[in-house]
């Protein structure tokens, strides 16, 4: 059984959290505004999480930025049992898990057009389109992921030269048989200087354009592999 570390839910004022001295997340204008949108349309519908010192403050892990939003605002905060070793480890931890998701441009499409009549007034303006902006970089996404396949081709081994005739080849080498998906995110300003700088390292062929991305995500591969 997995164990709850959540000891009770309360209310306080977002001034009397104390902010945990490692969050190293930063959050940009255009993410606080979209949050003070989001609150201002639903209110609040999730809570803070933070631990208890044995002075019975409270001590921020999740939340920073929806805590800095208004210091008088009352929120709601998950109290845990946690000591400060364990809250680091949240800390480092809970946002990168959460960011591994994978997303589908189309049920995010879907989802968009069904939460419309939502978002009709004036005062919606800022929160519509920061959906709609969400959708263009989905769909900018999707298009230039290139999904990875195992290269059929074999390669001799590097040390063979075939245009020495007393160089024996070596047994054919090729990629591992299981290699997992990495897809390569690049911003939407750099793609087209991305793109331009493989194409001169490959020419026109579209076959060794393709290779390349391969060989480039297998890299990628393996450093995270490695780390």
């Amino acid at each position: 059984m997995i164990e709850s570390r959540i000891k009770e839910l309360l209310h306080v004022r977002a001034g009397d959290l104390v902010p945990h001295e490692s969050n190293w997340r930063k959050h940009p204008k255009r993410q606080r505004d979209a949050l003070k949108s989001m609150l201002g349309k639903i209110g609040y519908a999730d809570a803070l999480i933070a631990r208890k010192d044995p002075d019975g403050k409270l001590h921020l892990i999740d939340g920073h930025l929806r805590a800095s939003i208004d210091p008088k605002q009352v929120v709601p905060v998950l109290v845990t049992d946690l000591s400060p070793e364990e809250a680091k480890l949240l800390l480092a931890t809970l946002d990168p898990i959460a960011a591994m998701a994978e997303s589908d441009a189309a049920v995010f499409d879907g989802l968009v057009e069904d939460v419309g009549p939502l978002l009709d007034s004036d005062e919606d303006a800022g929160l519509a389109a920061f959906l709609s902006d969400l959708q263009e970089d989905l769909g900018d996404m999707a298009e230039k992921q290139l999904p990875y396949e195992k290269p059929k081709a074999e390669y001799a081994e590097p040390d063979d030269d075939p245009d020495d005739p007393a160089s024996t080849p070596g047994a054919p080498v090729s990629y591992a048989d299981e290699v997992q998906a990495f897809t390569i995110h690049v911003p939407n300003d750099e793609w087209d200087t991305f793109t331009e700088q493989l194409e001169s390292l490959t020419g026109a062929d579209e076959n060794m354009f393709t290779a390349a991305w391969r060989i480039l995500s297998l890299a990628v591969a393996e450093g995270a592999a490695a780390q």
